[in-house]
């Protein structure tokens, strides 16, 4: 009985934390997609400012995997 509760408290876990992941994935797409084109004085004024926004995004979601990880684990 403990595998199948386990599971079910992940898949719970999975469907709350979903959404968050999407965002940050999100992040790192735009930030992909706006840099993929940007040159010149552009990307220098906007590089800093959106790199961090784009670390805050990635930290948020390595809390959210080990999150995920350690219900997995437990």
């Amino acid at each position: 009985t403990e595998v199948p509760e386990r599971r079910a408290r992940v898949q719970s876990l999975a469907k709350t934390l979903y959404p968050q992941f999407t965002e940050a994935t999100d992040a790192a797409l735009e930030f992909n997609d706006k840099y993929e084109a940007l040159t010149g004085p552009a990307l220098q004024t906007a590089l800093d400012p959106d790199l961090r926004r784009l670390g805050k995004a990635l930290a948020q979601r390595f809390n959210l995997e080990d999150q995920l990880i350690g219900a997995m684990t437990e």
